[in-house]
């Protein structure tokens, strides 16, 4: 059992350096590309806010609208 303890231990230890080797293979190209990336995604985000929040002051101003224009019976 203990050879088996020690043979998945070794697997993972394997596993877990590989897995940092890869990280660390990522050149300073690639970084620079996950990070223009990641502003593109957060700017995209930041104009879906901003339409989303103009186009409610848009339906709250044609309500008031109405509401205002409207005669009273």
């Amino acid at each position: 059992l203990a050879f088996f303890r020690e043979a998945q231990q070794a697997i993972t230890t394997n596993e877990a350096l590989r897995k940092t080797a890869t990280n660390d293979s990522l050149s300073v190209e690639d970084r620079q590309q996950q990070q223009q990336q990641q502003q593109q995604q957060q700017q995209q985000q930041q104009q879906q806010q901003q339409q989303q929040t103009q186009s409610q002051k848009e339906i709250a101003k044609r309500k008031l609208d109405r509401t205002t224009t409207l005669p009273t019976p």
